[in-house]
């Protein structure tokens, strides 16, 4: 991911210099970049081209199988879901990811009578 560069204002510019430095050198010695999506094999092809380096760059999705969901929470998790449909979210907590805008949408759905929990697993991020 090129975050950093893409949008160096959620982030120390420290961290946005050392990551400039830490992309140049990889997009110049790689033979090959796989990236998480298309978006960020784009990403990647641009800052690849605007330094003149030359390597193959592709996306791979992760996947993820389960055979048989379980039919029932952990024991040790049934009071965090219950019975009412749940929403999970699985990520970094930092500003770019947009959870202020998921409370305030929970917030008018939840004062508009509907019931379900929400649930938020990650650390804090950048």
């Amino acid at each position: 991911d090129v975050i950093p560069v893409t949008q160096p204002h959620f982030f120390p510019s420290s961290l946005v210099s050392a990551f400039r430095r830490y992309l140049a050198l990889s997009l110049t010695h790689a033979d090959q970049i796989v990236c998480i999506s298309r978006t960020v094999q784009a990403e990647i092809a641009l800052q690849a081209q605007a330094l003149g380096a030359t390597p193959k760059v592709q996306h791979l999705y992760p996947i993820v199988s389960v055979a048989r969901p379980p039919s029932e929470p952990r024991a040790d998790m049934a009071h965090v879901f219950g019975s009412r449909p749940t929403l999970l979210i699985v990520a970094t907590i930092e500003p770019r990811k947009g959870h202020a805008i998921l409370l305030d949408a929970c917030d008018r759905l939840w004062g508009e009578g509907f019931d379900f929990n929400l649930v938020v697993i990650g650390r804090v991020g950048w």
